[in-house]
């Protein structure tokens, strides 16, 4: 949820209210979708927030052959979807 607000001396301000939840909700949702997007069986390892522009969680795993794979989640819930831009 986003708010906006200007002082009398003209400062704007925008508070934006992080709407997905604690970190075990956020983790849950990037655990359910990147269960079906790398179809494989998925060990958490790492969850942060990243407060650098564009405000993220980044959730870290790994899968069963040992690779870390990630899922990024906005403040608003939504789930970033990684697109392949090219492949060597």
């Amino acid at each position: 949820m986003r708010t906006s607000a200007t002082t009398r001396g003209g400062l704007a301000y925008d508070f934006f209210r992080f709407v997905s939840g604690s970190p075990a909700e956020v983790t849950a949702r990037a655990t359910s979708w990147a269960t079906h997007f790398y179809k494989d069986l998925l060990h958490i390892e790492n969850c942060e927030f990243r407060s650098k522009p564009p405000r993220f969680w980044l959730i870290t795993f790994v899968r069963s052959n040992g690779e870390k794979v990630y899922a990024a989640v906005l403040p608003d819930g939504t789930i970033v979807e990684p697109r392949t831009l090219r492949r060597s």
